[in-house]
Protein backbone atom coordinates (compact mmCIF):
# COMPACT_ATOMS: atom_id res chain seq x y z
CA UNK A 1 0.00 0.00 0.00
CA UNK A 2 1.13 3.93 -0.68
CA UNK A 3 2.37 3.81 3.02
CA UNK A 4 4.72 0.30 2.62
CA UNK A 5 5.81 1.76 -0.57
CA UNK A 6 6.78 5.30 1.19
CA UNK A 7 8.09 3.63 3.85
CA UNK A 8 10.61 1.53 1.50
CA UNK A 9 11.66 4.60 -0.02
CA UNK A 10 13.18 6.00 3.24
CA UNK A 11 16.44 6.84 3.90
CA UNK A 12 17.84 5.73 7.26
CA UNK A 13 18.64 9.27 7.62
CA UNK A 14 14.90 10.17 6.67
CA UNK A 15 13.19 7.81 8.93
CA UNK A 16 14.83 8.47 11.79
CA UNK A 17 13.79 12.15 11.11
CA UNK A 18 10.72 11.27 10.67
CA UNK A 19 10.43 9.75 13.80
CA UNK A 20 11.88 12.35 15.78
CA UNK A 21 9.18 14.53 14.34
CA UNK A 22 6.26 11.95 15.85
CA UNK A 23 8.24 12.07 19.01
CA UNK A 24 9.00 15.48 19.68
CA UNK A 25 5.49 16.39 18.63
CA UNK A 26 2.47 14.23 18.37
CA UNK A 27 3.79 11.36 21.01
CA UNK A 28 3.36 13.44 24.04
CA UNK A 29 -0.21 13.60 23.87
CA UNK A 30 -1.37 10.24 21.33
CA UNK A 31 1.78 7.84 22.08
CA UNK A 32 0.45 5.49 24.76
CA UNK A 33 -2.87 5.74 23.44
CA UNK A 34 -4.74 2.45 21.54
CA UNK A 35 -4.79 3.52 17.67
CA UNK A 36 -8.31 2.40 17.81
CA UNK A 37 -8.67 5.10 20.52
CA UNK A 38 -7.42 8.11 18.75
CA UNK A 39 -9.83 10.50 17.87
CA UNK A 40 -9.86 13.55 14.67
CA UNK A 41 -10.18 16.05 17.57
CA UNK A 42 -7.00 15.01 19.53
CA UNK A 43 -4.98 14.86 16.56
CA UNK A 44 -5.58 17.97 15.89
CA UNK A 45 -5.53 19.53 19.43
CA UNK A 46 -2.12 18.44 18.74
CA UNK A 47 -1.31 20.12 15.86
CA UNK A 48 -2.85 22.78 16.77
CA UNK A 49 -0.11 23.40 19.76
CA UNK A 50 2.47 22.71 17.14
CA UNK A 51 1.00 25.47 14.67
CA UNK A 52 1.10 27.81 18.29
CA UNK A 53 4.88 27.78 18.04
CA UNK A 54 4.70 28.78 13.75
CA UNK A 55 5.92 25.64 12.80
CA UNK A 56 3.06 25.37 10.40
CA UNK A 57 5.18 23.00 7.99
CA UNK A 58 6.20 20.62 11.52
CA UNK A 59 2.02 20.47 12.02
CA UNK A 60 1.60 19.87 7.74
CA UNK A 61 4.10 17.31 7.97
CA UNK A 62 3.05 15.06 11.39
CA UNK A 63 -0.28 15.10 9.55
CA UNK A 64 1.05 13.42 6.93
CA UNK A 65 2.93 10.76 8.78
CA UNK A 66 -0.21 10.50 11.32
CA UNK A 67 -2.43 9.75 8.53
CA UNK A 68 -0.21 7.34 6.51
CA UNK A 69 0.19 5.53 10.48
CA UNK A 70 -3.69 5.27 10.78
CA UNK A 71 -4.13 4.08 7.23
CA UNK A 72 -1.66 1.51 7.73
CA UNK A 73 -3.58 0.29 11.07
CA UNK A 74 -6.74 0.57 8.62
CA UNK A 75 -5.21 -1.90 5.90
CA UNK A 76 -4.09 -4.45 8.56
CA UNK A 77 -7.63 -4.25 10.17
CA UNK A 78 -6.40 -2.42 13.50
CA UNK A 79 -9.24 0.19 12.84
CA UNK A 80 -11.96 0.81 10.42
CA UNK A 81 -10.53 3.60 8.64
CA UNK A 82 -8.25 6.42 9.31
CA UNK A 83 -10.27 9.06 11.23
CA UNK A 84 -7.34 12.24 9.57
CA UNK A 85 -9.48 11.12 6.35
CA UNK A 86 -12.22 13.03 8.06
CA UNK A 87 -9.89 16.36 8.45
CA UNK A 88 -10.52 18.66 5.75
CA UNK A 89 -7.91 19.68 3.44
CA UNK A 90 -7.81 23.30 4.84
CA UNK A 91 -7.93 22.45 8.40
CA UNK A 92 -4.33 23.38 9.31
CA UNK A 93 -2.95 27.31 8.82
CA UNK A 94 -0.97 27.96 5.77
CA UNK A 95 2.68 29.26 6.19
CA UNK A 96 1.61 33.24 6.53
CA UNK A 97 4.57 34.17 4.54
CA UNK A 98 5.97 31.73 1.94
CA UNK A 99 8.90 33.70 1.39
CA UNK A 100 10.39 32.69 4.88
CA UNK A 101 10.05 35.78 7.06
CA UNK A 102 13.46 37.66 7.21
CA UNK A 103 14.93 41.48 8.39
CA UNK A 104 15.70 43.62 5.89
CA UNK A 105 19.08 43.51 4.92
CA UNK A 106 20.15 46.82 6.76
CA UNK A 107 19.31 44.81 9.73
CA UNK A 108 21.68 42.15 9.41
CA UNK A 109 24.23 43.62 11.80
CA UNK A 110 21.58 44.41 15.10
CA UNK A 111 20.32 40.54 14.52
CA UNK A 112 23.66 38.85 14.50
CA UNK A 113 24.98 41.04 17.88
CA UNK A 114 21.72 39.97 19.11
CA UNK A 115 22.33 36.52 18.17
CA UNK A 116 26.39 36.86 20.12
CA UNK A 117 23.91 38.46 23.42
CA UNK A 118 21.72 35.43 23.57
CA UNK A 119 22.56 32.45 25.85
CA UNK A 120 22.46 29.79 23.45
CA UNK A 121 24.56 26.40 23.58
CA UNK A 122 27.52 26.24 21.93
CA UNK A 123 26.58 24.20 19.30
CA UNK A 124 23.45 25.70 18.43
CA UNK A 125 25.03 28.93 17.83
CA UNK A 126 27.79 27.61 16.01
CA UNK A 127 25.02 26.19 14.14
CA UNK A 128 23.53 29.29 13.11
CA UNK A 129 26.43 30.67 12.32
CA UNK A 130 27.75 28.17 9.40
CA UNK A 131 24.07 28.86 7.99
CA UNK A 132 24.71 32.20 7.61
CA UNK A 133 28.51 32.05 5.89
CA UNK A 134 27.10 29.20 3.73
CA UNK A 135 23.74 29.70 2.88
CA UNK A 136 22.50 26.29 2.83
CA UNK A 137 19.19 24.83 4.20
CA UNK A 138 18.52 24.48 7.77
CA UNK A 139 18.03 20.12 7.14
CA UNK A 140 21.70 20.51 5.20
CA UNK A 141 23.13 22.46 8.08
CA UNK A 142 21.57 20.17 10.93
CA UNK A 143 22.12 16.76 9.14
CA UNK A 144 25.97 17.55 8.04
CA UNK A 145 28.76 14.73 9.12
CA UNK A 146 32.38 15.62 9.44
CA UNK A 147 33.03 13.27 7.00
CA UNK A 148 31.64 15.53 4.04
CA UNK A 149 34.21 18.43 5.33
CA UNK A 150 37.69 18.80 3.95
CA UNK A 151 38.91 21.72 6.23
CA UNK A 152 42.58 21.96 4.09
CA UNK A 153 40.52 22.07 0.83
CA UNK A 154 38.25 24.69 2.45
CA UNK A 155 34.97 22.50 0.84
CA UNK A 156 32.06 20.88 2.43
CA UNK A 157 30.63 18.10 -0.50
CA UNK A 158 26.82 17.21 0.79
CA UNK A 159 26.15 14.37 -1.00
CA UNK A 160 23.03 13.91 -3.86
CA UNK A 161 20.55 12.41 -0.93
CA UNK A 162 21.13 14.91 1.39
CA UNK A 163 20.07 17.86 -1.50
CA UNK A 164 16.45 18.90 -2.00
CA UNK A 165 17.37 18.82 -5.94
CA UNK A 166 19.22 14.99 -5.42
CA UNK A 167 22.23 16.79 -6.69
CA UNK A 168 25.32 16.56 -4.59
CA UNK A 169 26.57 20.11 -4.05
CA UNK A 170 30.02 21.82 -3.17
CA UNK A 171 29.85 24.39 -0.90
CA UNK A 172 33.20 26.50 -0.47
CA UNK A 173 34.02 27.44 3.03
CA UNK A 174 35.52 31.01 3.98
CA UNK A 175 37.96 32.19 6.43
CA UNK A 176 35.16 32.70 9.10
CA UNK A 177 33.16 29.13 8.33
CA UNK A 178 36.65 27.54 8.74
CA UNK A 179 36.88 28.90 11.98
CA UNK A 180 33.40 27.77 13.27
CA UNK A 181 34.29 24.42 12.44
CA UNK A 182 37.82 24.03 13.84
CA UNK A 183 35.66 25.52 17.20
CA UNK A 184 33.12 23.12 16.69
CA UNK A 185 35.32 20.33 16.64
CA UNK A 186 36.26 20.91 20.14
CA UNK A 187 32.57 19.72 20.62
CA UNK A 188 31.73 17.11 18.34
CA UNK A 189 34.79 16.54 16.24
CA UNK A 190 34.59 12.99 18.13
CA UNK A 191 31.12 12.11 16.63
CA UNK A 192 30.01 11.25 12.91
CA UNK A 193 27.59 14.45 13.17
CA UNK A 194 28.14 18.22 13.46
CA UNK A 195 25.12 18.73 15.50
CA UNK A 196 24.06 15.69 17.08
CA UNK A 197 20.53 15.91 19.45
CA UNK A 198 21.59 16.50 22.63
CA UNK A 199 19.31 13.72 23.92
CA UNK A 200 19.90 11.06 21.05
CA UNK A 201 23.74 11.65 19.56
CA UNK A 202 22.96 9.63 16.96
CA UNK A 203 20.31 12.14 15.34
CA UNK A 204 20.88 15.56 14.36
CA UNK A 205 19.71 18.13 16.43
CA UNK A 206 15.94 19.42 16.10
CA UNK A 207 14.51 21.21 13.41
CA UNK A 208 13.67 23.87 15.66
CA UNK A 209 16.70 24.32 17.82
CA UNK A 210 18.01 26.95 15.32
CA UNK A 211 14.34 28.63 14.90
CA UNK A 212 13.79 28.77 18.89
CA UNK A 213 17.42 30.60 19.60
CA UNK A 214 16.75 32.99 16.96
CA UNK A 215 13.65 33.60 19.00
CA UNK A 216 15.29 33.98 22.37
CA UNK A 217 17.70 36.25 20.71
CA UNK A 218 14.14 38.40 20.01
CA UNK A 219 13.41 37.81 16.28
CA UNK A 220 10.58 35.29 17.07
CA UNK A 221 7.80 36.12 14.21
CA UNK A 222 10.76 38.42 12.59
CA UNK A 223 13.51 36.01 11.25
CA UNK A 224 13.23 32.71 10.40
CA UNK A 225 16.56 29.91 9.72
CA UNK A 226 15.59 29.66 6.32
CA UNK A 227 15.10 33.26 5.62
CA UNK A 228 18.71 33.65 6.14
CA UNK A 229 19.11 32.29 3.02
CA UNK A 230 17.05 35.15 1.48
CA UNK A 231 19.16 37.61 3.66
CA UNK A 232 22.63 35.89 1.44
CA UNK A 233 20.32 35.97 -1.87
CA UNK A 234 19.27 39.73 -1.90
CA UNK A 235 22.31 41.21 0.07
CA UNK A 236 24.03 39.98 -3.22
CA UNK A 237 21.74 40.70 -5.98
CA UNK A 238 21.72 44.04 -4.38
CA UNK A 239 25.18 44.70 -4.15
CA UNK A 240 25.31 44.96 -8.04
CA UNK A 241 28.64 42.67 -7.53
CA UNK A 242 27.53 39.08 -8.90
CA UNK A 243 26.45 36.75 -11.58
CA UNK A 244 22.84 36.02 -10.54
CA UNK A 245 23.78 32.29 -11.68
CA UNK A 246 26.85 32.33 -9.11
CA UNK A 247 24.55 33.42 -6.42
CA UNK A 248 21.94 30.66 -7.35
CA UNK A 249 24.80 28.25 -7.45
CA UNK A 250 25.50 29.32 -4.30
CA UNK A 251 21.93 28.33 -3.00
CA UNK A 252 21.53 25.24 -4.84
CA UNK A 253 19.19 26.33 -7.19
CA UNK A 254 19.11 24.25 -10.39
CA UNK A 255 18.52 26.37 -14.24
CA UNK A 256 15.07 25.77 -15.78
CA UNK A 257 17.08 25.91 -19.03
CA UNK A 258 19.05 23.13 -19.97
CA UNK A 259 21.51 25.00 -21.77
CA UNK A 260 22.34 27.39 -18.75
CA UNK A 261 22.39 23.98 -16.51
CA UNK A 262 25.01 21.68 -18.79
CA UNK A 263 27.17 25.12 -18.96
CA UNK A 264 26.67 25.85 -14.85
CA UNK A 265 28.14 21.95 -14.44
CA UNK A 266 31.44 23.14 -13.72
CA UNK A 267 30.01 24.56 -10.34
CA UNK A 268 31.66 27.81 -11.12
CA UNK A 269 33.99 27.39 -7.87
CA UNK A 270 36.14 30.04 -8.22
CA UNK A 271 33.28 32.49 -8.48
CA UNK A 272 31.96 31.07 -5.82
CA UNK A 273 34.63 31.21 -3.23
CA UNK A 274 35.23 34.89 -4.12
CA UNK A 275 30.96 35.45 -3.41
CA UNK A 276 31.56 33.60 -0.15
CA UNK A 277 34.37 34.88 1.35
CA UNK A 278 32.84 38.20 0.33
CA UNK A 279 29.76 37.70 2.02
CA UNK A 280 31.29 36.35 5.25
CA UNK A 281 33.61 39.68 5.36
CA UNK A 282 29.93 41.78 5.01
CA UNK A 283 28.71 39.89 7.86
CA UNK A 284 31.36 40.94 10.11
CA UNK A 285 31.19 44.52 8.90
CA UNK A 286 27.97 44.29 9.82
CA UNK A 287 28.04 43.31 13.09
CA UNK A 288 30.50 45.60 13.38
CA UNK A 289 28.01 48.03 12.78
CA UNK A 290 29.22 48.96 9.16
CA UNK A 291 27.26 48.29 5.78
CA UNK A 292 29.72 49.68 3.26
CA UNK A 293 29.22 47.04 0.32
CA UNK A 294 31.68 48.38 -2.16
CA UNK A 295 34.62 47.49 0.75
CA UNK A 296 37.10 44.95 -0.44
CA UNK A 297 36.95 41.97 1.11
CA UNK A 298 39.48 40.34 3.31
CA UNK A 299 40.16 37.71 0.44
CA UNK A 300 39.84 40.35 -2.30
CA UNK A 301 43.18 42.37 -0.78
CA UNK A 302 44.76 38.80 -0.08
CA UNK A 303 44.39 37.70 -3.99
CA UNK A 304 45.64 41.06 -5.07
CA UNK A 305 48.74 41.05 -2.94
Amino acid sequence: NWHRNRMNKWTPDNAVRILRRLENHMFPDLGKLPVADVTARQILVTLRKIEADGSYETARRCLQYTSGALRLAAWDGHVPSAVTDTIPEDALTSQPDRHHRRVKPDEIGPLLRAIDAAKLRPATRLAIALVFLTAVRTTEARAARWVEFDLDAARWAIPAERMKMAEAHIVPLSEQALAILRELQQHTGNGELLFPNVSRPVVPMSENTMLYALNRAGYAGRQTVHGIRGLFSTTANESGRWDGDVIELCLAHKPNNAVRSAYNSAQRLADRTRLMHWWADHLDRARAGATLLQMPTNHELKTAA
